[in-house]
């Protein structure tokens, strides 16, 4: 074994090496450095955003620079005709695998379902809630969590089917609605 990094303890004035396999490293190399590539090596490779059901995130890492929001976009380009989402291309399942990918099969399906809940559900969100809050996505991914398969604040724990029944002048169905829209942003599913 050969030492990676020498490093100088001033407590006890005495050097410490880090050796790793066969390789030696040049003196001076900033710890910063050191300590993320061996927190890199330990944790490995990070999950992709259709792994971890973040479509939305999946659409601003790769779409959003040229497409925008996910959900003002499918309703301005896309229509639902006979249970089926359709765009300009005929094959849009098709199209959206091999879009400036190629993407997975599964974030093809993902991203499929998250435009068609998109201009199945519309701009309610937009129209009545983004004075406030930015985004549905944002909101469910910043500000909520599931519990027992109900949305619940994160920081407080309120159930927020409750709270949506006195939040924003929502009546009964709305408050229902919203909260379904925002359960089905958080477990992944639009």
């Amino acid at each position: 074994m050969k030492t990676l990094f020498a490093v100088m303890d001033p407590t006890f004035g005495a050097t410490q090496r880090i050796t790793i396999g066969m390789h030696t490293l040049a003196h001076g190399l900033p710890i910063a450095v050191l300590a993320a590539s061996l927190l890199a090596m330990v944790l490995g490779p990070g999950q992709a955003p259709a792994e971890t059901g973040d479509l939305h995130r999946l659409f601003e890492q790769r779409c959003g620079r040229c497409h925008g929001h996910a959900g003002d976009f499918a309703r301005k380009t896309l229509t639902i005709v006979d249970g089926t989402l359709r765009g300009r291309r005929p094959d849009l399942e098709g199209f959206l695998k091999r879009h400036h990918g190629p993407q997975t099969a599964t974030e093809a399906e993902g991203l499929y379902r998250l435009f068609f809940r998109q201009v199945e559900v519309g701009d309610e969100f937009q129209q009545r809630c983004r004075i406030c809050h930015d985004s549905a996505s944002d909101l469910a991914r910043t500000r909520l969590i599931v519990v027992d398969g109900a949305v619940h604040g994160r920081y407080t724990g309120n159930d927020i089917r409750a709270f949506l029944l006195h939040h924003g002048r929502l009546a009964p169905g709305d408050a229902a609605f919203f909260h379904d829209a925002l359960l089905q942003i958080a477990l992944g599913r639009r």
